[in-house]
């Protein structure tokens, strides 16, 4: 029930407004049940494709969030979560299916209800509001899908200056969804999506964007927090670095090490959190040939310093969050050695950095960190060999 607080904050307690509607209840409802097992037989592998039940889903799924009889209903089995779980449960479906060719039809379909609902009336009229909000919660479901058309239409909404930052917000969540990428170079350069590059310079400028003079700085930190976590789940150094075109593209190592560097150049600076998600993105970067590591890889380690003493300082670490983190940075040191070994990604993912995750990770008493992570020198700025930009901080970010 968390993600409805967000509704509770946006909207006024007590207002009133004519219901926004999108699609006839009835009709949709008679479609969809005639349409159903039509559905559900294209999520076999090689089924042919139905057009109308595909759009009969994506009526009856999309439209559903505009219903106030269902916005109304407090019982969770029959009104609006009950509407996101089963969209949830049905992209699943989708997710999980052999049949790409039914995904690649349906998604853009889907796409086209959502385009219906956020071209609501988010600012002037209350019941818009209200459906744009259940609905936008349909986000990260819809980017695990992982279709170019949803990436297409979320970065159209992160883009757009009269988007409601609630829909960015839930716009990120369902690009980081929608994420891993796979980082190009020159062995497999012809992969290279000429789309990628330019979205993740949209992300990029939205995180390192000036707050709006309208919004409490609380809100501000918590969105960037949010699409620092979706940069760092890329999980590239750049979406490409191709020796032969001479020039990285998209470049997300710069940006996460921007904000562990001595100086972000951000405000309000970065927070513990903000941090944490550039150090684990740092962390769990796919190998590019082109990449040199060893700079994002010393900020990585300088904050997890900052982790350690923060963890020691805690009035309750044995909260689920702590676990949690230790588990995650566990992971992630593991994947520094496996994609970039080198004598700090070895130290990272030694024994001693090792123990004391696995004791984070069980609320107990930890060990120091290894000293020499402490008085490890800093390296040459060095971030790309042969492909600009070669030198920290050059990069755009």
């Amino acid at each position: 029930m968390q993600r409805f607080l967000l509704i509770g904050f946006l909207l006024a307690p007590g207002a009133a407004a004519q219901a926004a509607v999108l699609g006839d209840e009835a009709t949709v409802e008679r479609t969809w049940a005639s349409n159903k097992s039509a559905f559900t037989a294209m999520l076999q592998p090689d089924a042919r494709i139905n057009a109308g039940a595909l759009n009969a889903a994506a009526d009856y799924y999309v439209y559903r969030s505009t219903w106030p009889g269902l916005r109304k209903n407090e019982d969770p089995e029959k009104g609006m979560p009950s509407v996101l779980k089963s969209f949830e449960t049905m992209a699943k479906s989708v997710q999980d299916s052999k049949n790409d060719a039914m995904r690649n039809a349906f998604v853009p379909i889907l796409v086209t209800k959502f385009e219906s609902l956020t071209n609501l009336d988010f600012k002037n009229d209350e019941a818009d509001r209200r459906s744009i909000l259940h609905g936008i919660q349909m986000f990260p479901a819809l980017g695990k899908m992982r279709h170019d058309r949803a990436a297409d239409y979320f970065f159209k909404l992160l883009a757009g200056n009269e988007t409601h930052e609630a829909v960015k917000l839930y716009a990120i969540k369902g690009l980081r969804e929608h994420y891993p990428l796979t980082t190009v170079h020159e062995g497999n350069k012809n992969q290279l999506n000429r789309e990628d590059p330019k979205r993740i310079e949209t992300l990029i400028a939205y995180i390192f964007r000036v707050r709006p003079n309208d919004m409490d700085e609380g809100a501000f930190v918590f969105f960037r927090r949010e699409a620092i976590a979706t940069l760092a789940a890329t999980r590239v150094p750049a979406v490409a670095a191709i020796k032969t075109s001479g020039k990285a593209q998209g470049v997300v190592a710069a940006s996460l090490m921007r904000i562990l560097s001595e100086e972000p150049k951000m405000t309000p600076m970065p927070t513990f959190a903000e941090k944490m998600e550039a150090s684990l993105g740092l962390l769990t970067m796919e190998f590019n040939p082109e990449f040199v590591p060893d700079l994002a890889q010393y900020y990585a380690g300088r904050f997890l310093l900052e982790f350690e003493k923060e963890y020691r300082q805690a009035k309750k670490p044995a909260t689920v969050a702590w676990k949690v983190q230790g588990r995650r940075f566990d992971a992630a040191v593991k994947a520094a050695k496996k994609n970039y070994s080198t004598e700090l990604s070895t130290l990272l993912a030694g024994k001693e950095v090792g123990d004391f995750l696995k004791q984070v990770q069980e609320a107990k008493a930890a060990p120091a960190l290894p000293a020499k992570l402490a008085t490890s020198t800093k390296p040459a700025p060095k971030l790309f060999r042969d492909v600009e930009p070669k030198i920290y901080p050059q990069a755009p970010g």
